[in-house]
């Protein structure tokens, strides 16, 4: 009952009688946001305008909501003719807790995350299609980006907190197709301080590649980790807008609305039951930055498709 009251109130209802040549890929598609607004209503409207284009008629399935208004026993009637996509990370962990049949596509979840809550909720092996656009770049565009940044640098230093500590590994494989060293130190979790690291880091590198991790980067750490930095003269590649703004050099990142863009392009063929990153990315420079440090900035054009001859591999 608390399914049909449910989807009688986002306006759902199954087509009895429609056939399989007639009907969308998907009955029921609906988006499950974290929170209202910010970067979950972007990529919501993006994901939106872009279907609508694409296929109207599958446009006209979508319904969005958050997922705290949802009440876990109403999802149980959406079947694999339904897709739910949870944006976020909240709203990820509650949909994969449901018990439901539905295809799952997460977005703007980080890769390691998504990961761990997909075998907390026991969907290593899923039954169902699930699927996820990471928030997070792969490494090679990081890697790319730094040696346009500093054509010249031998080593790429980099600080692995607890979550970007799995990536070392891959990471340095990565550093040494493209010719370069790989100098790391560790963080612990119940650090809050990532200044020692950091200092003895910076004395063996060339360019710091800031990856996402809580631990590591946060609004604590940021100011005092960018002017030691800044101090050894050492550039900073980052991962977000916001970075570029608080003095890294340079940084790339997809928009929520880039990875709504792709999220509706998806629909047009199956999903993978895999996890993907960005198709679609932006990159940002400090040009005054740049400048303090006697870097020599690409154009903007340049470095895109540089990363996107790259493509969308780890």
């Amino acid at each position: 009952m608390l399914a049909c009251l449910f989807m009688s109130a986002l306006g759902l209802s199954r087509a009895g009688n429609a056939t399989p040549s007639a009907a969308p890929a998907f009955v029921h598609i609906v988006i499950l946001e974290s929170a209202t607004g910010g970067p979950y209503g972007e990529f919501s409207r993006s994901f939106r305008k872009v279907l609508a284009t694409l296929s109207p008629r599958l446009s006209a399935a979508v319904t969005v909501t958050t997922v705290a208004s949802i009440k876990n026993d109403a999802l149980a009637r959406f079947d694999a003719r339904d897709l739910l996509i949870p944006v976020g990370t909240q709203a990820t962990a509650k949909v994969l807790q449901w018990n439901h049949k539905a295809a799952v596509l997460s977005v703007l979840v980080p890769e390691i995350t998504f990961a761990q809550l997909a075998k907390q909720a026991g969907n290593e092996t899923p039954s169902r299609p699930l699927a996820a656009i990471y928030l997070d770049q792969p490494l090679i565009r990081y890697v790319l980006l730094t040696k346009l940044i500093a054509p010249g640098m031998s080593t790429l230093g980099v600080i692995l907190g607890p979550v970007t500590r799995y990536q070392g590994e891959m990471l340095a494989q990565v550093a040494r197709t493209n010719g370069l060293k790989l100098a790391t130190v560790s963080m612990r979790a119940d650090s809050n301080n990532p200044l020692p690291a950091l200092s003895m880091l910076l004395e063996n590198s060339s360019v710091l590649l800031a990856l996402p991790d809580p631990v590591v980067y946060n609004r604590y750490t940021l100011p005092p980790l960018l002017l030691t930095t800044f101090r050894y003269r050492v550039p900073v590649i980052g991962f977000s807008e916001a970075f570029v703004t608080a003095g890294a050099v340079a940084a790339v990142y997809s928009r929520p609305a880039q990875i709504g863009r792709q999220a509706a392009e998806m629909l047009s063929q199956p999903l993978p039951v895999a996890g993907i990153y960005p198709r679609y990315f932006d990159v940002r420079f400090n040009a005054a930055v740049a400048q303090a440090l006697n870097l020599t900035l690409p154009s903007k054009a340049e470095a895109v498709a540089v990363l996107q001859k790259a493509g969308d591999e780890p």
